[in-house]
């Protein structure tokens, strides 16, 4: 309106269930057995599986409102103000029977080096567990910035940012038991556990409802942050910029737990039938159905009398504040075919974390809060240079960091006095830091061709790694839990892109085109391990999600207001998680994922889309180590996305 002022709005909702299911083994468990009870082992130190089903959906609303509303004050000032705010509502169930392994009376053992390939066990126990949980999260986000042009060739920018996120999360699981004997094997396939039971899955008589339990999470995360900026035109080839910025975050969360136990009801009043159990995968063996909970009813008889009043887990509640200074410099240099910057950030980060443990001689919990600094000083350099029309060459080394997740930061600590463990956060971690360099090659044979090369390496610094130690507490010995600043990390490797429209083929066939990268990238660290007896051990690992080859392949489709795109995405293994040689190291297989985007724009105005995810029905397969050792198996099917969108 009159030049001066402008408004954009928009409203977003979608809706979407999906489904996966799968076989899982929770943990292996070293065990040695004497069958014949003669004094002497015939199996010794065998890996044994514990092991479940697992079925698992998820209903998701969400629904979000963004407007954006613009002043132009005059020629020299503008003013921008923008909100969003998101509803999201989602309900997870989970259905798994599992079987509490190792179990009493083995035999039948096979072995295929220490791992178990069958065993039969006269007597496990078998739990149906089954949950469901409800999040509901709201995020609020407004700010407000500014551009003011001064006089001498200044330029002077401002924003400040309000965002609120809340979290509510409950969850209810119950439980029902049998004890029967149980066989286990892998004999046909490593991936795909078979069992075997006297026990009919299907019938709710032959189960006792045992147990519920009910949880409850509130978390809170707010963030107050504000900059300022100014720039200086030099001359033609030179320009000035500096500024600063302030952030205040803080993050909680309050825990209530309660476990109400000791029952012996019958099941059928709360059970029901789950069919169809991995029906479709031919290399599922057995159990297609199996009793579960009916969580409605579950709910009405036990769930809605766990009340949470005065079951508070103090010891898991924390509150954390991270404030970050920082400013900055930068030059902007250009001269002829040549563009170049270089800068110095400093930043420094004060953080704050509170939370509570018990004192073992009042036996109180008492507030525990640790204070923690650190200072960084961030240097950077970009070169770009244009070799000849169309060939560009650039290059770029900086020091960056990366702060730890907050939640890993608080002074949580959990302590299980039944197996002598501490499991612990670490409000001392310093941030991931590396030195990192690029270089790239990329030419232009016209405006909509691409192909590049570029290489990477990236040096970096306390790397977070999950330690395992041994401590006096008590005046016992602990096995402690925490992650910690470990030693440096490597990460180098090289990319390749492609882009290119087929704008040159005739009628509607220049509508094609394609996309397609690859990269390389090769990671390694040393981690030191040490045992109750002192002993060091040194290992080596790779990157936590970093694969070693990644492809992407997109042809697509575009014309007449006509969009399809075929995305394909291959991965190879890569680690998981932070390791723990305790537990184990956690892969994920190669996969190969393969999208499909779709849309028609039946006016300017009125637009359909259509997307198939995961459309051939690709395996996830992870694993513990060595690809023997089963981890999880699962499908997640095909999901369809359906949409429309109007614009005015």
């Amino acid at each position: 309106w009159n030049n001066k002022f402008g408004f954009i709005a928009g409203i977003f909702y979608n809706k979407f269930a999906n489904t996966s299911e799968g076989y899982d083994v929770t943990r292996y468990y070293k065990q040695s057995y004497d069958l014949d009870n003669d004094g002497e082992n015939e199996f010794k130190d065998i890996q044994v599986p514990r092991f479940r089903y697992v079925s698992q959906g998820q209903v998701v609303n969400r629904f979000s409102i963004n407007t954006s509303f613009q002043y132009q004050v005059n020629n020299d000032f503008d003013l921008v103000f923008e909100s969003l705010t998101v509803y999201n509502g989602q309900v997870e169930s989970r259905y798994a029977p599992v079987w509490i392994t190792p179990g009493s009376n083995p035999s039948n053992i096979i072995t295929d080096g220490p791992l178990v390939k069958e065993v039969t066990y006269g007597s496990a126990l078998l739990l149906a567990e089954n949950q469901q949980q409800t999040n509901v999260t709201k995020n609020y986000r407004w700010s407000i910035r500014g551009k003011y042009k001064l006089p001498n060739n200044w330029k002077l920018g401002a924003k400040f940012i309000h965002a609120f996120n809340r979290r509510d999360s409950e969850r209810f699981r119950y439980y029902a038991e049998n004890t029967n004997a149980v066989t286990y094997s892998i004999a046909e396939d490593n991936q795909f556990f078979k069992l075997t039971t006297p026990t009919n899955l299907s019938d709710a008589d032959e189960f006792v409802m045992t147990r519920a339990r009910r949880y409850l999470w509130d978390f809170s995360d707010e963030i107050f942050t504000g900059k300022i900026d100014l720039v200086k035109k030099i001359n033609s080839n030179l320009e000035i910029e500096f500024g600063g910025s302030f952030r205040d975050r803080t993050k909680t969360q309050q825990y209530f737990f309660r476990d109400q136990k000791g029952f012996n009801d019958p099941f059928r009043p709360v059970a029901s039938l789950l069919t169809g159990f991995l029906d479709n995968v031919d290399r599922a063996k057995g159990h297609t159905e199996f009793v579960v909970h009916d969580l409605d009813k579950a709910y009405e008889m036990y769930g809605k009398n766990l009340d949470l009043k005065d079951f508070e887990r103090i010891d898991a509640a924390y509150d954390i504040n991270e404030q970050i200074s920082a400013g900055f410099i930068q030059g902007n240099f250009t001269l002829g075919k040549l563009d170049a910057n270089a800068g110095l950030r400093f930043i420094h980060t004060a953080i704050l974390s509170r939370g509570y443990q018990l004192d073992d001689k009042s036996q109180i919990y008492q507030v525990r809060e640790i204070p923690a600094d650190y200072t960084d000083f961030l240097p950077s350099i970009n070169v770009k240079w244009e070799l000849l029309n169309g060939v560009i060459a650039r290059a770029g080394a900086a020091r960056v960091i990366t702060r730890p997740r907050l939640q890993d930061l608080s002074s949580f600590r959990s302590v299980d006095d039944v197996n002598k463990r501490i499991n612990s956060k670490n409000p001392e971690l310093d941030p991931f830091r590396a030195n990192q360099y690029d270089v790239s090659l990329e030419w232009y044979p016209n405006s909509e061709t691409l192909v590049s090369v570029a290489g990477f390496y990236k040096d970096i610094e306390t790397f977070i790694s999950q330690k395992t130690s041994f401590i006096t507490f008590n005046g016992e010995q602990y096995e402690l839990r925490q992650p910690v600043n470990g030693n440096n990390a490597v990460i180098k490797g090289f990319e390749i892109n492609f882009q290119q429209p087929f704008t040159f083929l005739p009628g509607f066939l220049n509508g094609l085109g394609i996309v397609a990268n690859y990269t390389f990238a090769e990671s390694d660290f040393e981690d030191t391990s040490v045992d109750t007896s002192g002993t060091m051990t040194v290992l080596n690992y790779s990157l936590p999600n970093n694969s070693k080859h990644t492809l992407n392949f997109t042809p697509y489709y575009e014309k007449y207001g006509f969009s399809l795109r075929v995305a394909t995405n291959f991965r190879s293994k890569f680690l998981r998680d932070i390791p723990d040689p305790v537990v184990g190291l956690k892969y994920r297989d190669d996969v190969t994922i393969t999208d499909i985007s779709s849309s028609y724009d039946i006016t300017e105005n009125f637009g359909l889309t259509l997307n198939v995810l995961n459309a051939f029905n690709a395996q996830r397969y992870e694993y513990i180590t060595d690809e023997q050792y089963m981890d999880n198996a699962s499908f997640f099917g095909i999901t369809y996305q359906f949409g429309a969108r109007y614009k005015f």
